[in-house]
């Protein structure tokens, strides 16, 4: 029964981690409504800036869903015991 709650309290604190990622990425600026660069160098770059904060939206996203459905079978577990 330990083991879950101390796994609990590790998934909450990865999950407010996660959250505060999620809310710094939407904060970047220009990242959604940025005019694009006249530079071909540039626009690259800022294509790929743009992809790389994609990917690490969706990888929290996906890490989120996951915590959660963690955390409600750790509640079901305790309630059974």
């Amino acid at each position: 029964m330990r083991e879950f709650k101390s796994l609990q309290i590790k998934l909450v604190k990865r999950r407010k981690a996660l959250e505060k990622r999620l809310k710094r990425l939407k904060k970047q600026p220009g990242r959604l409504h940025k005019p694009v660069s006249q530079d071909f160098k540039e626009q690259a770059a800022e294509r790929q800036e743009n992809e790389v904060s994609d990917l690490l939206d969706k990888n929290a996203h996906t890490e989120l869903n996951e915590i959660n459905k963690a955390l409600i079978r750790i509640k079901q577990i305790i309630a059974f015991c």
